[in-house]
């Protein structure tokens, strides 16, 4: 039983290291492709705490994000759905902005 809990745990962890290695990179994608500068009002837009930076705000959103698109992706390796899942939070973002907000979208 202790092992069971044990190796649940473990494939839990690894899966949130996963995840959270998936929204450091879409992130980065995120604030290359849309200039992201420093700054705190990011946050606001994508109702995270207002209290993060721009760059942390949207790593954060980035990830709570993926957490909800993990339904489709439970069983699969995060690295090779990469670019799917790019796209995917890529819209979402951009849809958190007014039009007139988003140069590039």
């Amino acid at each position: 039983m202790k092992k069971m809990m044990l190796q649940q745990l473990l494939l839990k962890q690894k899966r949130d290291a996963s995840i959270r290695e998936q929204a450091n990179l879409i992130a980065n994608k995120l604030i290359l492709e849309f200039e992201v500068n420093e700054g705190t009002k990011l946050a606001y837009f994508l109702t995270v705490p207002q209290g993060l930076d721009n760059f942390m705000a949207l790593r954060v959103w980035v990830e709570r994000e993926l957490v909800r698109l993990d339904g489709f992706s439970s069983q699969s390796d995060l690295s090779q759905l990469h670019d799917i899942l790019y796209d995917e939070v890529r819209s979402t973002f951009v849809r958190k902005f007014p039009e007139n907000m988003l140069q590039y979208a």
